[in-house]
Parts: C-alpha cells; sequence; structure tokens
C-alpha cells in the first residue's frame, strides 16, 4: 500500500512539474488526500475476504505477525457439504 500512494506522488508531482504549477507541493497533498481513501477501501476489502489480523510482535516494532481468523462453523458445514455432493450430480445440477 505504501509503495502504491508512493508511486502515485511522484506521478502527481510529475504532472504538476510539467503543468509548471507553483505550488507543486499543494497539488501533492490535494491529490494524496483524494486518493488515500481509495486505497483505504482496497485494503479494507482485501481485510474483510482474507480475515487477516496485522499485529506487530512483542518487543519489535518491525516485525509485522499476520494471522488469519478460524474457520467459522458455517464455512465448516458448507465444506462437509461439498465433500458429499458428487462431482457428476453438482455438474448437472449446473448446466441444466
Amino acid at each position: 500500500m505504501l509503495s502504491t500512494l508512493l508511486k502515485f506522488a511522484f506521478t502527481v508531482t510529475d504532472k504538476a512539474l510539467k503543468d509548471n504549477k507553483e505550488d507543486v507541493l499543494v497539488v501533492i497533498v490535494i491529490q494524496l488526500l483524494r486518493g488515500i481513501p481509495m486505497e483505504m477501501t482496497t485494503w479494507f476489502r482485501i481485510k474483510a475476504l482474507t480475515r487477516a489480523d496485522i499485529s506487530w510482535r512483542t518487543g519489535s516494532s518491525y516485525i509485522p505477525v499476520i494471522t488469519f481468523a478460524q474457520a467459522t462453523h458455517g464455512e465448516r458445514a458448507s465444506q462437509r457439504m461439498k465433500g458429499q455432493i458428487k462431482w457428476r450430480l453438482a455438474l448437472i445440477v449446473s448446466l441444466v
């Protein structure tokens, strides 16, 4: 996410310099404020889909620890049902 924001900032700076804008810093700040919400919604979507939680290792602020939530009862039940259904029956039902 940080690399995307930096790339975005450099692109905006380059565009502002080509357009001969006098207040390049103002343009960068405005463009970053426009781009951050989109980056954050993407981040939250990925986090919700993977059910990941990012924390930092105790005693160190440099090592991230990624943990994933356990499967819910519904997910486990769905996996059991998939294992019981014959693949040919599933194929026929999906084609009809």
